[in-house]
């Protein structure tokens, strides 16, 4: 994949840094030097020093042949002008913005331009990690009645593999999380003690998982 990134601030050199770890093709763009230095010294791309917003830089960051583009900026204002750049001039197929302040987020949308939102993102685990509540719905499907939810899984589960607890057609589990990371489980994946887990599971399914799922 071949990214353009305006913005070389945390979120934007975290972005830069990750895709950078997979082999991607890097274009990172910041109008202060000095924020290339949260680059990492592995960081395989390509840096340039200006204004996101500028046809003549987004052409040298070669926005023209880019697969996706991403601006994170601090400023909403910036960050919509350099996306609207990118898709009106450069045609890029996939555009992602930060927006700061959720009252610009339908301006954003308006324009055809898909949003992040970081705070966003910090409250929503915040949240997750001091509320009493033992699980946090993700998505729900209201028309098909499909749910996707992240919950503690009960003692009765431990010791019994993620094939046991699976339906098919009803439950799937996704993810496994515990104190030291997450994991995509296979079949024969042992549930331990205190692990969460990430399921996607039919709606009128969900009160029968209660004797293993703290829903």
């Amino acid at each position: 994949m071949y990214l353009v990134i305006v913005g070389c601030g945390k979120l934007g050199s975290t972005i830069a840094n990750l895709f950078s770890r997979e082999k991607h093709n890097l274009v990172v763009i910041d109008r202060d030097s000095s924020a290339f230095h949260q680059l990492n010294p592995l960081f395989n791309g390509i840096t340039i020093l200006g204004n996101g917003i500028d046809v003549d830089i987004q052409r040298k960051a070669g926005a023209d042949r880019a697969d996706a583009f991403v601006v994170v900026s601090g400023n909403d204002a910036t960050n919509l002008m350099a996306a609207q750049v990118a898709r009106s001039v450069y045609h890029v197929p996939k555009i992602v913005a930060r927006v700061s302040d959720t009252e610009n987020e339908e301006l954003y949308r308006l324009f055809g331009i898909k949003t992040i939102s970081p705070t966003d993102w910090e409250v929503k685990e915040i949240h997750h990690l001091i509320a009493a509540t033992p699980f946090q719905r993700y998505c729900l499907w209201e028309r098909d009645k499909l749910e996707l939810t992240r919950t503690r899984v009960r003692h009765r589960a431990v010791g019994k593999t993620v094939g046991e607890l699976s339906t098919p057609g009803q439950l799937v589990i996704g993810m496994v999380i515990r104190s030291y990371g997450a994991l995509i489980p296979e079949p024969d994946t042992l549930i331990q003690e205190n692990d969460e887990v990430i399921v996607a599971m039919a709606r009128d399914y969900s009160g029968k998982q209660r004797k293993w799922l703290e829903i």
